[in-house]
C-alpha cells in the first residue's frame, strides 16, 4: 500500500532549517521542496512522461509560495495529460524569449548603420556622408530605436508624409528609395522576412513629383547671342 503524504503547511516550510545534506519536503502529487545545505529552498515537481521519470524546477521559496507552487503543479499536470512535456515546453519558451530579445536588439538604427557601412564601397565619400545625414535628418527621429521587425508600413508612410507636408517631394522620393535599399539589405540578411517598402505605392503617398522644365536654346543664332 502506497504511503500517504501529508500536505505541507506554510509554517512547516518557513521553519525548515538546513541540514548537513540537502533534503526534500513532499507535498503530494510529485511536488516537493528541496532544502539545500545553504538554506535555499527550491520547488521541484517529479513526474512521469513516456514512461520516464523527470523533474522540473518551479522556482524558489518564498518568491514562489506554497499556493503558487501547487497552481504551477496543476498547470503542468494538465499539460502532461495532453501529451505535452513541461520540460520541453519550458525549453521552447526560453528559446522563443531569446529569439524575441535578439530581435529587439536589431533596431532600425543598427541595421541601417550596418547597411550604410556596407554601402560605403559603392559610392563616393561625399555621397556616403549625404546618405548618413539624410537618415539623421529625416528618418531617425521617427524609427531610430524601434526594432526593424516591428516597424509597420504606417510608420514609413508617416515619414514620407511628413516630408510631403514640408513640400520637399524630391527629398521624400529619395528617402523612399533609401529606405527600400535598407530593407532589401535587411531581408537579404534575414533581419526581417519581407520588404514592407515594396508594398507602399510611392505615388499615392508622396504624389507625383513635378519636374521643372527650363527653356533651352535650339537656334544657332540664340547660342551665338549668348
Amino acid at each position: 500500500m502506497a504511503k500517504s503524504i501529508l500536505p505541507l503547511t506554510n509554517t512547516e516550510i518557513k521553519n525548515a532549517k538546513p541540514k548537513e545534506k540537502d533534503y526534500k519536503l513532499f507535498d503530494g502529487g510529485g511536488l516537493f521542496l528541496l532544502v539545500a545545505t545553504s538554506g535555499g529552498k527550491r520547488w521541484r515537481l517529479k513526474y512521469r512522461f513516456n514512461n520516464k521519470e523527470k523533474i522540473i524546477a518551479l522556482g524558489t521559496y518564498p518568491s514562489i509560495s506554497l499556493k503558487d507552487a501547487r497552481e504551477i503543479k496543476d498547470e503542468y499536470k494538465t499539460l502532461i495529460a495532453k501529451g505535452i512535456d513541461p520540460n520541453e515546453q519550458k525549453k521552447q519558451s526560453k528559446e522563443e524569449i531569446n529569439i524575441y530579445e535578439k530581435k529587439k536588439e536589431n533596431t532600425f538604427y543598427k541595421v541601417s548603420q550596418e547597411w550604410l557601412e556596407n554601402y560605403k564601397s559603392e559610392v563616393t565619400e561625399n555621397y556616403h556622408i549625404k546618405i548618413g545625414k539624410a537618415l539623421e535628418n529625416y528618418v531617425y527621429s521617427f524609427i531610430k530605436n524601434k526594432p526593424i521587425e516591428e516597424i509597420t508600413r504606417l510608420n514609413i508612410i508617416e515619414i514620407l508624409q511628413d516630408l510631403k507636408s514640408k513640400n520637399i517631394l524630391d527629398t521624400a522620393k529619395r528617402v523612399y528609395m533609401l529606405l527600400n535599399k535598407i530593407y532589401k539589405y535587411a531581408v537579404t540578411l534575414e533581419y526581417i522576412p519581407h520588404n514592407i517598402i515594396a508594398d507602399i505605392e510611392q505615388k499615392i503617398v508622396i504624389g507625383k513629383v513635378e519636374k521643372n522644365h527650363y527653356p533651352t536654346f535650339t537656334k544657332k543664332e540664340d547660342i551665338k547671342g549668348l
